[in-house]
């Protein structure tokens, strides 16, 4: 995200879709770790999920300027599944939504991101809208290859020195 505009980007997302227990959120963590808490169960963490309204979500956007956004697990979207592809789209407009007052119009802002998206199908599985494939990468299956022992354990031990050790290298890139 802080390189977007130096490359003149266009913002986007990523997408990580897998079966359950695959490591998504592992690897999410990973990308997030960088820039502060990754620890998902943590109020102040990097990482939202998607039981969250729609003006969270772009307000967050805004917030996080040229910083990377990520909202994990899709299916906490149920009951609101129109808003996945709904965020695809905002996010990658990188504009905020337009607003009325009752004297006028509010002036609506800008923000740089990339946004990673996990769950088990693919966030682009919501709509049937082709702008949404444009806007989004998709990565499809473990993050971490075969799921095994081993694997697990790994993740495991990715995710534990993560949560103990983050926000230091995004600051001093």
């Amino acid at each position: 995200s802080p390189v977007l505009e130096i490359v003149k980007s266009s913002n986007f997302n990523i997408s990580i879709a897998g079966p359950t227990s695959c490591g998504k959120t592992t690897a999410m963590t990973v990308c997030a770790s960088p820039w502060g808490c990754c620890e998902v169960s943590n109020v102040d963490s990097q990482i939202s999920n998607w039981d969250t309204s729609n003006t969270y979500r772009e307000r967050h956007r805004l917030f996080a300027n040229n910083l990377p956004v990520f909202f994990d697990e899709t299916k906490l979207a149920k009951g609101y599944e129109y808003e996945v592809p709904k965020t695809l789209y905002s996010a990658a407009s990188g504009r905020s939504r337009g607003r009325g007052t009752v004297t006028s119009v509010a002036q609506m802002e800008v923000a740089r991101n990339i946004t990673f998206i996990t769950g088990e199908q693919p966030a682009t599985s919501f709509s049937e809208d082709g702008g949404a494939y444009a806007r989004t990468l998709e990565m499809w299956d473990s993050p971490f290859g075969v799921t095994s022992p081993e694997t697990g354990n790994l993740v495991r031990h990715v995710s534990s020195a993560l949560v103990s050790n983050y926000g230091h290298a995004g600051p001093v890139f």
